[in-house]
């Protein structure tokens, strides 16, 4: 492969697994899912990081013995929320045949309002470690060519920055404000925005649908519930459209009727596929990867029986 261009990267630890990474366009700021944290407080969280320094800016801690396992930023109303699906259990949630154990997790409804642009942090005190936080975990080493310095309009140009070093474990100038949360039977493995008004959860065998009373992020309100065989691990929209991936059974298409409160499954894959990811090209094409090495393009244009 011949390298065109070089791509200018840091590198800071973050502490723990850092599980997923969302980007935060009005803040300009990274919201990290971190697990395997060792501390006697959490051993599971969401930061919000300056991606130009590293800085950590503001944390959710989930409970002790909680893990979190799916986030996915979601607007309600006028406002912005983060929407974090969790374990609260550190076993498996799922058995060895794909039925959802019988343990307990949450959906929580973060507020992103309070976030502000890491240039409107100024009050930051330096301190050793990040309380409950491990060291050990990073992000993955991005570089460019080996033997190069990076060029001057490089984010790690300036002598003061701080590159392939760990990150500035800083007083946190704030909290993630947890607005309301559900528990459920089942760890929630997935969570989705819909419509721009509802939240997809994902708990077990168990597809919810929840919306909020008068655009309230305070008052989340259950308004359907549908139950597939096995466990759902992923959930993806487009438009209308809701696609579940079962971890046996394959990917269910459902919709949800507003006026009737009730979800209605439209088609269901017609092989036994062990979803790993799935993704919605339009409302009658999906592209689904499963456990065995496998990506298919699904489609049924009369929206009519199987895929």
């Amino acid at each position: 492969m011949v390298h065109g261009k070089r791509l200018n990267a840091q590198k800071f630890s973050v502490g723990g697994t850092p599980r997923k990474v969302l980007y935060h366009s009005d803040s300009r700021t990274l919201l990290v899912m971190r697990t395997g944290l060792t501390g006697a407080s959490c051993s599971s969280d969401i930061v919000q990081i300056d991606p130009n320094n590293g800085i950590l800016l503001s944390r959710f801690k989930c409970e002790l013995g909680e893990t979190a396992k799916c986030i996915q930023i979601a607007k309600i109303g006028s406002e912005q929320v983060l929407i974090v699906g969790t374990s609260k259990s550190t076993d498996r949630p799922m058995m060895p045949n794909g039925e959802a154990e019988s343990i307990k997790g949450r959906l929580i409804v973060l507020s992103l309002d309070t976030l502000g642009s890491p240039h409107e942090c100024s009050s930051f005190i330096p301190t050793s470690n990040l309380s409950s936080s491990s060291h050990t975990g990073s992000f993955p080493e991005i570089v460019g060519y080996a033997n190069e310095d990076f060029s001057s309009n490089s984010m790690c140009s300036s002598p003061d920055d701080i590159c392939y070093n760990q990150i500035q474990f800083e007083q946190i100038a704030g909290h993630l404000r947890s607005l309301t949360h559900v528990t459920f039977t089942g760890a929630v493995l997935a969570v989705y925005p819909y419509l721009d008004r509802y939240v997809l959860a994902a708990a077990g065998n168990t597809l919810s649908v929840f919306g909020f009373v008068n655009e309230n992020p305070h008052r989340m309100k259950k308004y359907a519930v549908s139950r597939t065989r096995f466990t759902i691990t992923c959930l993806k929209t487009y438009g209308s459209q809701i696609a579940a991936g079962d971890c046996r059974d394959g990917v269910l298409f459902c919709s949800y009727h507003e006026n009737l409160r009730k979800l209605e499954l439209i088609y269901a894959d017609p092989a036994q596929r062990l979803v790993g990811d799935v993704v919605l090209l339009d409302c009658e094409t999906a592209v689904v990867s499963d456990r065995r090495g496998s990506i298919s393009v699904l489609s049924c244009p009369g929206l009519e029986g199987t895929l």
